[in-house]
């Protein structure tokens, strides 16, 4: 038997080999889900970040037609929930949802891999224009503008250590004369309580979940945070607009393991465009303050990337506080 004859079998039995793994892979992707899809949230249950992704997550199940659930993993910065992603099977049915905070996490030492590292974006989904910074009745001052006049004027401001709530905050404070006094008080839930309780003056939230106390009057609104007025609140001035020349503006994304294959990503993105389409997701996002949106492929890489630098130089001030 000569050598070329030899090869020609050797291939054959390769091909008879592999055929049905790569039959059993096309399968897959085809009847994909086949079973319940789990997303991980870097955040406590209540936030707008969790609300955000059960909204997603219940019309996810009706599009996909398997049930769609919420693991909550919240903790230092988002790197709980992170390090559940980096072993998390790469197979579709575990997804993870975020605001772009976490982006900048390796940049700043608070982990060793890049977000590119772990995960693969499917889209982003959302855009918040509704983060305010908002302030016990009592506080003697309605903007930063004023604050920043007032010398007689001395503040506690509730942050999150370690995040971008932080870093704004410390950008916030140069900018009005450092007579701001920062203390950590965790999520956005126990910053506002820290406020309603009187141990803090101001906290950076969202509308959504100020909103009760804003109707009592216990609270009120002193900022809007991004380059837009909060859409919820547009009688309320950005931070530009009162002389602070500070802006952050933040989305909601999705994403898999980084090795989830192509074609499964695709038809799970395929479902995710049509949900955020829905005309009832738009209505329950409007209780959040959060606007529906689909942007994926290179657009999103290129506004995360782009997030991953703003984020950077905002925590770069926590570091020189």
């Amino acid at each position: 038997m000569n050598l070329k004859c030899v090869n020609r079998r050797l291939a054959l039995a390769f091909a008879i080999v592999f055929m049905p793994s790569l039959s059993m892979l096309a399968s897959a992707s085809e009847k994909y889900p086949e079973r319940p899809i789990t997303i991980v949230v870097p955040a406590a249950p209540g936030g707008g970040t969790d609300a955000s992704a059960r909204i997603i997550a219940k019309y996810l199940s009706e599009q996909l037609g398997q049930s769609v659930t919420i693991l909550n993993r919240p903790g230092a910065a988002g790197i709980v929930a992170l390090n559940h992603m980096k072993t998390a099977p790469a197979n579709g049915y575990v997804a993870h949802y975020s605001t772009g905070f976490i982006l900048a996490n390796h940049l700043i030492g608070l982990s060793k891999e890049s977000w590119e590292e772990i995960l693969k974006p499917v889209a982003i989904t959302g855009d918040l224009t509704n983060s305010v910074i908002v302030a016990r009745k009592e506080v003697p001052v309605n903007t930063f503008k004023e604050l920043k006049e007032r010398k007689d004027v001395s503040l506690v401001f509730a942050v999150e250590a370690g995040t971008v709530a932080e870093g704004l905050a410390v950008a916030i404070n140069n900018e009005t004369g450092g007579r701001m006094n920062l203390v950590p008080f965790g999520s956005a839930s126990a910053r506002m309580m820290g406020v309603l309780g009187g141990h803090a003056d101001l906290a950076m939230v969202t509308v959504a979940i100020a909103k009760d106390h804003l109707e009592s009057g216990k609270l009120k609104v002193i900022a809007g945070v991004a380059d837009k007025r909060p859409g919820q609140r547009p009688d309320v001035s950005t931070l530009k607009e009162q002389g602070i020349n500070i802006a952050m503006n933040s989305s909601h994304w999705l994403a898999f393991p980084k090795n989830t294959p192509d074609d499964i990503v695709a038809k799970f993105s395929t479902a995710l465009a049509q949900v955020m389409k829905d005309p009832r997701l738009a209505k329950d996002y409007e209780t959040l303050g959060e606007t529906p949106v689909f942007r994926s492929g290179r657009e999103a890489y290129s506004e995360l990337k782009a997030t991953e630098r703003v984020t950077y130089e905002i925590n770069k001030l926590i570091a020189k506080k």
